[in-house]
Formats: C-alpha cells, structure tokens, sequence
C-alpha cells in the first residue's frame, strides 16, 4: 500500500511539474498575459474530463502522450517564439497532457477504494512539484523546462517497475 501512496504522490508531481512547465514555456515564449495562463488552465481542465470518460486508454499510453505532447509544444515554441498561432497548437498540447491527469483518478481508483486517500497523496505531489519547479526554473531556467518533466517520467516509470517487480499485487 505505501508503494501506491508513494506512486501517487510522484504523480501529482509529474501533473504539477508539466502544468507548471507548460505555463512558464508559454508565458517566455509566446505571451505574458492572462490569456496564456487561462489557456493552459482551461485547456488542462478539458483535457481532465476527456480522461475520466477515455476508459479505454492505458495508463501507458496516457503518461507517454503527455510527454510526447510537452516536447512537441516545447519544439513548437523553439521554432515559432511570439506567434499567437503557438498558442492556439500549444494548447492541444496542453489538453492532451490534461486527459492522463483525469485517466489518472478512473485508473487508479479501484486500487485505493477510498477518494480521499488518492486526491490527498497526488495533491501532496502536487504541491512538491510546485516548489520543485520553482526552484528548478530558478536556478536552471530554460534547462528545467527541457529536462524536468523528462526527470519526472523517469522516476515514475522507475517506480511503476519496482511496483511491478517486488510489490506483491493485492
């Protein structure tokens, strides 16, 4: 049980670190506005509802699509920097990133049967990843923002297979 407690709060911190990443990649490169923030945060939020009713996705396929949607919008605004056009792309990104964040609670909920515990260790995560990515931005900058989110998915996979490997299955 605490491996999934632990693998919860790892995911609440890979959410924050990506929903963080894309809103500071957005806002150097593209615009430092409110609509940039309510882009990622509207498109984020759409992207929740599409993987809580998406039953069929894997959790794999979900956490690789997240990441396959960060760098390609990472690359977007390396190539086409203060184009309007950016942001619009960029926030399909954001909503594909988004649907592994609401498959997360449909995925992950049968193995915990209690909400309370689930949304206490991915917020715990959560907050962990805010204060990771604003020291991680703070000393690294753009560095961050290219391998942070990539640092993040490794340690989830590392401990999905430690998971897999020497947690017994309940």
């Amino acid at each position: 049980m605490i491996w999934y407690k632990l693998y919860f709060t790892f995911i609440g911190l890979y959410f924050s670190v990506v929903q963080l990443s894309y809103f500071l990649l957005l806002q150097l490169n593209v615009s430092s506005t409110y609509i940039t923030y309510m882009v990622v945060v509207i498109a984020w939020m759409i992207g929740i509802i599409v993987g809580l009713w998406w039953t069929k996705l894997s959790t794999l396929a979900a956490s690789v699509l997240s990441g396959v949607a960060y760098y390609l919008v990472f690359l977007l605004v390396s190539v086409s920097p203060l184009s309007m056009w950016t942001l619009f792309f960029a926030s399909f990104g954001v909503l594909i990133s988004g649907i592994w964040a609401g498959h997360f609670f449909v995925a992950y909920f049968s193995k915990m049967q209690q909400a309370d515990i689930l949304f206490f260790h991915e917020n715990n995560g959560f907050l962990l990843g805010i204060l990771f990515t604003i020291f991680g931005f703070s000393m690294h900058g753009n560095n961050f923002l290219l391998w942070g989110p990539l640092y993040c998915a490794i340690l989830l996979i590392s401990t999905q297979v430690i998971m897999k490997t020497y947690v017994p299955q309940e």
